[in-house]
C-alpha cells in the first residue's frame, strides 16, 4: 500500500492511497481499511493495530502489477489549526494506518499488508514508520 506525496512538499495537499499487487498471478482483493489519527507519541500506539469494522469489503480483482487507488486523504480537511500546529511543532503525530486484506486467485490462503505512514514536519510529507506491528504482511 502506498501512500504518494503531493508534488510540493510542507504543505497540507491531497495524499492518494494505491494498492499495487506485486505477483505473478491475479489477486481478490477482499478488503481495505484505512483512517488517519493524532497521537502524542507512536509509543503510545498499541503494540498491534486495532481496525474498526469499516472499511470496503469485497473490492476488486486486480491484475499482476496493476495498481488501484482506493482512496484520498487531505488532512487540511479534517485537522483544526491547532491541531496542525501541534503537528508541525513536534508536540503531536499524524498517522495514517490501515490494511489490506487479499488472495490469490489459485489459492484460498487469505493474506494481509498493514501499513502506517507518519507524517514528518522536518520533510513535510508522510513516510513510512510505524510500530513494527503496524508494517507487516504475509
Amino acid at each position: 500500500v502506498y501512500l504518494s506525496s503531493p508534488a510540493r512538499p510542507h504543505t497540507m495537499y491531497e495524499y492518494v492511497l494505491s494498492v499495487k499487487n506485486w505477483g505473478r498471478t491475479s489477486g481478490h482483493v477482499i478488503s481495505v481499511y484505512s483512517e488517519p489519527k493524532i497521537v502524542n507519541r507512536l509509543d503510545d500506539l498499541p503494540r498491534e493495530p486495532e481496525y474498526s469494522a469499516g472499511g470496503l469489503k469485497d473490492v476488486r480483482f486486480l491484475a499482476p502489477q496493476e495498481s488501484w487507488e482506493f482512496d484520498s486523504y487531505n488532512p487540511s480537511e479534517i485537522l483544526s489549526k491547532e491541531q496542525w500546529d501541534e503537528i508541525h511543532g513536534g508536540k503531536k503525530k499524524l498517522i495514517y494506518y490501515g490494511v489490506t486484506t487479499y488472495r490469490d486467485i489459485f489459492k484460498e490462503d487469505t493474506h494481509y499488508s498493514r501499513f502506517c505512514y507518519t507524517y514528518s514536519s522536518s520533510l513535510g510529507f508522510f513516510i513510512l514508520l510505524g510500530p513494527p506491528g503496524y508494517n507487516k504482511y504475509t
